[in-house]
């Protein structure tokens, strides 16, 4: 029979460092929870625009006499054919069809502010009547339904009607940037253009020069003529500002609420090192 082994002290225990878990942040798509209340005030919100904006455009449209209007088609025809005052050399036939963009109209069309009034007026109007439709149609929809009762419905209807809303948003923007450049195109043909004149700071006024071949005749008239000079500044720099920003800040808006939305969750992964070693096991 062996001897019985006596209390070896060879044999400790050996502390195994223990090992970090793993840390690794991910990132949670957003997952934004809309109520009713929530929706219901878009809706109001669109009808409530569409409403004022509607009733502004339609009533500009008819905001002019006839006469008026035949004034402002003579007073730009005088100047594209140079009959009443030599402007300046950009308001002379193609290159006041080129300041607005035009390519393929000729060299033998004059500008007719009140042909512009009316075709950008009537797209107003109409953008503006299709989003107005837009925002009845889902009112409609969501009270006849179970929308407000019952949050499982809502989901459903809202999965579909969301798009129809942002539809209706987006005809509003439309309607509003062409009921701005029927606004513009009433305001270059109503208001004088100088050719000399000068524009104060802060103030934002305009003085006129009254030299000799400045903005007046040897008798004391206003001479004017300078349309393409005055539909690019203040009008047409205006109109371009506004048609770029409203968009742009409406569109970084909704990115910025929507990253606003995103979560970072931090993941802890095993506590066992790569080799299998555990903590506290014997040699």
């Amino acid at each position: 029979m062996p001897p019985k082994a006596g209390n070896d002290s060879s044999l400790a225990r050996t502390e195994t460092p223990k090992a970090k878990p793993e840390v690794k942040k991910e990132v949670i798509p957003p997952k934004v929870q809309h109520s009713f209340e929530d929706i219901e005030g878009l809706i109001n919100n669109l009808l409530m625009l569409n409403t004022f904006t509607l009733g502004f455009s339609i009533s500009f449209l008819a905001a002019f006499e006839k006469e008026k209007l035949l004034e402002m088609d003579q007073d730009y025809y005088n100047v594209f054919m140079g009959v009443t005052y030599q402007g300046a050399e950009d308001d002379k036939g193609n290159l006041m069809i080129k300041s607005f963009g035009e390519q393929g109209i000729g060299d033998t069309y004059s500008l007719s502010p009140s042909g512009t009034i009316l075709v950008r007026g009537m797209r107003s109007s109409s953008c503006l009547t299709m989003s107005l439709i837009v925002g009845l149609a889902s009112y409609v929809s969501m009270s006849l339904s179970d929308a407000r009762e019952d949050e499982k419905f809502f989901i459903k209807w809202y999965s579909w009607f969301k798009w129809i809303i942002l539809s209706g948003y987006c005809l509003y923007v439309a309607g509003f940037t062409l009921f701005y450049m029927m606004v513009s195109a009433s305001a270059y043909a109503l208001f004088p253009m100088y050719c000399n004149s000068k524009r104060g700071g802060f103030s934002n006024s305009v003085w006129l020069d009254t030299t000799a071949g400045g903005d007046f005749d040897n008798d004391g008239k206003i001479l004017e003529g300078c349309f393409v000079k005055g539909m690019k500044d203040p009008v047409g720099d205006s109109t371009l500002f506004l048609n770029i920003m409203m968009p742009m800040i409406l569109i970084f808006c909704g990115a910025v609420t929507y990253a606003m939305h995103y979560k970072t969750k931090v993941v802890r992964r095993g506590r066992v090192r790569a080799d299998g070693t555990l903590h506290g096991r014997w040699s």
